[in-house]
């Protein structure tokens, strides 16, 4: 329920950023239809009649102008929340078959690690355009978080094809298969500790 507040507040605070200039342009507009009405003695009858007639047809173009605006940041704000429920759900499957992989690291009879690591929704978000629309910390913290993801998943995929080689029985192959190994859970360890902190820059950023 706090969450869901807060997150209201956000988006009504954001609303009023987007519509505030064209309700200070009405404001205005009615300030000065109102002064040709308190002055009209100073004016000829064509000239305040003239004045009247613009500031009241461009009074309803400003409040229409302000619904388009709030309409089009609204839908803004949708796609953003969207994006980062999608990313949260990502990073969170990551997560637990990460932390999945440690558990039963001392009791895999390969060595390859099982590790399920998919990054369909971030590849989607780039593509499309709006992991643009995400606050610029917010972008190049995701950034670095799915670079590392990659590098888990190049190391994963070089140790599958180097236990797949007959290379794996020559002599010292042994130590290039231990340190591929080493520089795998080195990105899983560093991305457990990680995840978590973005997944929280995530449910309170705005």
């Amino acid at each position: 329920m706090v969450r869901k507040a807060f997150k209201l507040d956000r988006t009504l605070k954001a609303l009023v950023r987007a519509v505030l200039p064209y309700l200070v342009m009405v404001t205005l507009l009615a300030v000065l239809l109102a002064s040709t009405v308190t002055f009209r003695k100073y004016l000829n009858d064509y000239s305040a009649g003239t004045l009247q007639g613009l500031f009241i047809a461009l009074i309803p173009v400003m409040i229409y102008l302000a619904y388009q605006q709030a309409t089009i940041e609204y839908e803004k704000l949708k796609t953003i929340e969207k994006v980062k429920d999608s990313l949260s759900g990502e990073l969170k499957a990551i997560k637990v078959s990460l932390d999945q992989a440690v558990k039963l690291r001392g009791e895999q009879i390969s060595y390859i690690p099982h590790v399920d690591i998919v990054t369909d929704v971030m590849q989607s978000v780039v593509s499309s355009g709006k992991f643009t629309l995400l606050e610029t910390e917010i972008q190049l913290e995701l950034s670095h978080v799915y670079a590392v993801v990659e590098r888990a998943r190049d190391y994963l995929s070089r140790m599958k094809d180097f236990l797949a080689s007959p290379a794996l029985a020559l002599s010292g192959r042994e130590k290039i298969f231990a340190s591929l190994g080493m520089n795998f859970w080195g990105q899983v360890e560093h991305l457990r500790k990680v995840i978590p902190k973005i997944l929280e820059k995530l449910r309170k950023s705005g």
